[in-house]
């Protein structure tokens, strides 16, 4: 009986470090991947406003004044956040 108790004690302090491992790296994975999508957005929207800033400065080149920006894209121009 009490060899069995200490193999019942071995699995799971086998099991107990297995879990905590995995927990780890789906935490390290998940990390990656957020700053991977973060990085991804932030590379879209700077691409997408120079695309904007282009198509502007063209509008303006030919006489037609482009739209206010939305109040979003205006508090961030005035304030930078």
């Amino acid at each position: 009986m009490a060899g069995l108790k200490s193999q019942e004690k071995a699995i799971e302090t086998q099991m107990t470090r297995i879990t905590k491992g995995m927990i780890t790296t789906t935490k390290k994975v998940h990390r990656a991947t957020t700053r991977e999508e973060v990085h991804s957005l932030r590379s879209l929207v700077r691409a997408f406003a120079w695309y904007v800033a282009d198509l502007t400065g063209q509008m303006r080149q030919h006489g037609i004044e482009p739209p206010a920006p939305p109040p979003r894209v205006d508090e961030y121009n005035r304030t930078g956040v």
